[in-house]
């Protein structure tokens, strides 16, 4: 983790050099940029923070590799009201000639992502959800997110035993994360339809309790 004085110290940097008004991510992303030059890292795994085509991530021109993973209806009032359109606007991030690792869904989303790397001659590799790879991570949508990491860790020709070694050590904090075992107590920070309905789908005794704060707003989920 960046340290407070490097975040200081580089954000003095970026104000120095920034004309026009940016926003709280834009003005982090390109900190980021600099810490990492700075470090000389191997590799950057750059998430996006929302959809991709005009998201400030996506001034890089090129990527190793361009992830597309589960697609949902989510930032609909910016990202388009159908599926395809949110699946155009994250298809934005393929490169020219580049490579594109994508998690399988909706027809219709895979068809739009498809047509977009082929209008850029990019190489589409598609994830497959029939090996199994043991994490310490809950949750059955952790195992196809595992999936596609291996994918893409492969695609790049990282070592096998590194990323075995690797799966067994994430820890990810507040994502459907056990606390207890009796009682039998997870915590997770789901905030969309999929992510709630992921949980349903990972829960083997439906007979649960959920502990949900004041003031959101409820959907139905599918199961």
């Amino acid at each position: 983790e960046i340290s407070d004085f490097d975040l200081e110290r580089l954000g003095e940097i970026v104000d120095s050099h920034t004309e026009f008004d940016i926003n709280f991510f834009e003005r982090f992303t390109a900190i980021a940029f600099l810490y990492y030059a700075e470090k000389k890292v191997d590799y950057v795994v750059l998430e996006v923070g929302l959809g991709g085509r005009l998201d400030a991530t996506n001034i890089i021109k090129k990527s190793e590799i361009s992830a597309i993973t589960n697609l949902g209806l989510e930032h609909t009032e910016i990202l388009g009201d159908t599926i395809e359109k949110i699946a155009f606007e994250k298809a934005g991030i393929i490169k020219e000639n580049g490579t594109v690792v994508l998690y399988p869904g909706s027809k219709n989303a895979m068809d739009v992502v498809k047509s977009v790397a082929k209008m850029r001659n990019a190489k589409v590799l598609m994830v497959s959800f029939n090996d199994s790879f043991p994490t310490n991570l809950y949750g059955e949508y952790q195992k196809r997110n595992a999936a596609t990491a291996v994918k893409i860790l492969r695609t790049l020709n990282i070592n096998e035993d590194a990323i075995k070694r690797g799966l067994l050590k994430v820890y990810w904090p507040g994502r459907f994360e056990k606390l207890s075992d009796s009682p039998t107590f997870f915590v997770d920070g789901a905030h969309n339809p999929n992510g709630i309905e992921n949980i349903l789908d990972s829960i083997p005794n439906k007979n649960i309790t959920f502990i949900i704060p004041k003031n959101v707003t409820f959907f139905n989920a599918s199961t």
